[in-house]
């Protein structure tokens, strides 16, 4: 796969870099963990990154080297993991993701891997393989930063996205992006993506979402954050056009002192469940 380069304003290149995941075996949905958990309808908005803790701003606008290589799916990663600990209320100290961080990772899961120091083998990845090697591996190259589960979320469910939100602190975008998305590129922090015509598979992009308000999804991308709009979502999610949203279930995001999320959703219910499916 030849890796996309993108140009902005200012002469800055970008890259893209996601591509299609091919079948992996059964995903857990998210859909049906709702039901069997039952929990309160979402409220309006959510913003974790507003509510985490310094230096969560600083970290977000890192790009994790998808400004020289192909590794969104991975920076994505990294800048989840930055929000879970920073609203993490027993994390004391945390250290946000670097882009060497980013790099390894994407070392591990690429085939043929990345090299890190000499750029070769950068021919993107796709998220499945991603979320996959996060569980067992970790993000970390010392394992730590691994997942419980991901499960997949229902793009034209505008409820089940935000309940993945404020209960997981993450949705995970893998998408086709339209040609306009991107050029122009955005400029600065505080973009709209909206529908925009037809999305183009040469142009696969991953990218985190951390909150949502009745316009869209809040995400960072390529060091800047702006929003996805529901109706966007919708149709550049949709896995018919090759897109894809996701949600991980992560030990970041939960305080080893109330064993709880910044959500007040209670683990224990979430790990019984979880051992039911895994079992």
């Amino acid at each position: 796969m030849t890796i996309k380069t993108i140009t902005g304003h200012n002469g800055k290149t970008f890259k893209l870099g996601r591509r299609r995941p091919l079948a992996h075996g059964p995903r857990l949905r998210f859909g049906h963990f709702l039901r069997a958990d039952a929990p309160p309808p979402p409220p309006a908005v959510a913003n974790y990154v507003k509510s985490g803790s310094a230096p969560i701003q600083d970290a977000m606008g890192d790009i994790l080297g998808n400004d020289d290589f192909g590794d969104c799916t991975c920076a994505a990663v990294g800048h989840c993991l930055d929000v879970l600990r920073a609203n993490n209320n027993s994390a004391k100290k945390w250290r946000p993701a670097t882009r060497a961080d980013a790099l390894e990772f994407y070392s591990r899961v690429t085939d043929p891997s990345f090299d890190p120091e000499t750029g070769a083998n950068d021919n993107g990845a796709d998220e499945v393989t991603v979320l996959n090697i996060w569980q067992k591996q970790g993000f970390f190259a010392d394992g730590s930063g691994k997942i419980a589960a991901w499960a997949q979320v229902d793009p034209s469910n505008e409820t089940e996205v935000k309940q993945a939100i404020f209960l997981n602190g993450n949705v995970y975008f893998g998408v086709p992006l339209p040609d306009r998305w991107v050029n122009p590129m955005p400029r600065i922090s505080g973009f709209t993506w909206d529908v925009a015509g037809d999305a183009d598979p040469d142009n696969g992009h991953a990218f985190y979402g951390y909150g949502y308000s009745a316009k869209g999804v809040l995400i960072d991308t390529w060091g800047m954050s702006g929003t996805i709009t529901w109706p966007a979502l919708k149709a550049y999610c949709d896995p018919h056009v090759g897109g894809g949203l996701y949600t991980v279930f992560g030990p970041d995001w939960i305080s080893s002192v109330t064993q709880k999320s910044p959500s007040g959703f209670d683990t224990a219910r979430l790990e019984t469940y979880l051992g039911l499916l895994f079992a």
